[in-house]
């Protein structure tokens, strides 16, 4: 079996000896990443290899047991030369996006099985029940000749970009090329490889907590064009000397906007007043500093009180058309405070120390 990831079966071992039975094996940060500075696009060459490494990692990570891989990163990202992305800096699809989603559709529920035996060096078969199918991906370091004993009369087939067809056969047995780009063979009401992986099986991971409307309102970092070119010095990293500037963008995702008054420098509002992306910033609703979700609090959730016995106070100032969340710093030093302050079109969230 390959191990594309070679850390996975240590990290998995961690989680098994310290998390629960149904604590979740995530990978949040998988792929590929290429020299392309701004603003040079990937090349066709770049492109294929991105799209094949997301596709072979993912796999083989789902094949040694981890429960939801996610790829890195969705949209064009850049820090200094180095490029990540499953979209083109004109926000169109790389290979790789194409490549997840066909996986995506190919594979179904993708719970794990197995490895088909018997195959020459270099090539890998992995099984993935999905209802009654078992699904076959197939692929090989170098284009190689393989013969898999299917046994069923009819497969499906699907590139690692989509395009499928039939293939039919007397006996059962299919006389394929694996190439270094996979391929899902879709066996419909028979199960090739049998038995269990030894896995634990893949569990939901949906929860029974209701969220309140604080906490379905969303604040994105906004990404402007300076960040782009550079987005770890000019986007996210932040200074430990001076304050730190951070444009944001809010998202509401209730069922109804808000309509209590904010204030922008500290004027009220006015009516239709909107941002430039063409949202109201006043529909946001939540007061997460009121209800008390924002306070720090220790592990075993008493809330953490500042020193000398003094708690800490929660501002109820109305700012991003909601409440603010800041801290009030009063009696209290720590190291770096926030506050958010609304700007025109994105809000601004200052660190002061």
């Amino acid at each position: 079996m390959p191990n594309a990831w070679g850390g996975i079966p240590a990290h998995l071992d961690l989680v098994n000896t310290y998390g629960k039975p149904t604590t979740q094996r995530w990978i949040t940060e998988g792929g590929v990443k290429f020299q392309v500075p701004t603003p040079q696009a990937m090349t066709s060459k770049q492109q294929r290899a991105q799209a094949r490494g997301f596709v072979v990692s993912t796999l083989t990570a789902l094949s040694q047991g981890v429960d939801k891989p996610f790829p890195f990163s969705l949209p064009p990202l850049n820090e200094g030369s180095t490029f990540f992305g499953l979209l083109t800096r004109d926000w169109a699809p790389n290979a790789a996006f194409t490549a997840e989603t066909a996986m995506t559709a190919a594979l179904g529920h993708a719970s794990y099985v197995g490895a088909l035996p018997g195959l020459p060096a270099g090539v890998t078969a992995f099984a993935f029940d999905d209802g009654d199918d078992q699904v076959i991906a197939l692929w090989a370091e170098n284009p190689t000749d393989v013969t898999l004993d299917l046994g069923a009369g009819k497969v499906t087939r699907t590139t690692i970009v989509g395009a499928s067809d039939q293939l039919t056969s007397a006996d059962g047995r299919y006389r394929l090329k694996a190439q270094p780009d996979p391929t899902y063979l879709r066996v419909h009401g028979t199960q090739v490889v049998t038995g269990k992986s030894g896995l634990r099986p893949v569990t939901s991971t949906r929860s029974s907590v209701t969220l309140t409307p604080a906490q379905r309102v969303v604040v994105a970092q906004r990404y402007g064009d300076a960040a782009r070119a550079d987005s770890k010095a000019q986007g996210y990293r932040l200074s430990g000397d001076e304050a730190n500037t951070v444009d944001v963008q809010l998202y509401n995702l209730n069922d109804v906007p808000d309509r209590r008054p904010a204030r922008r420098g500290g004027q009220r509002m006015a009516d239709g007043d909107r941002s430039a992306a063409g949202h109201d910033p006043r529909d946001v609703v939540g007061d997460r500093a009121r209800e008390g979700e924002c306070r720090p609090r220790h592990g075993d959730g008493r809330p953490r009180r500042a020193p000398g016995g003094r708690g800490l106070r929660w501002s109820e100032d109305v700012a991003l058309g909601g409440r603010d969340h800041r801290l009030l710093r009063r009696g209290y030093r720590r190291p770096r405070a926030f506050r958010r302050r609304e700007a025109r079109g994105a809000g601004r969230l200052h660190q002061h120390h």
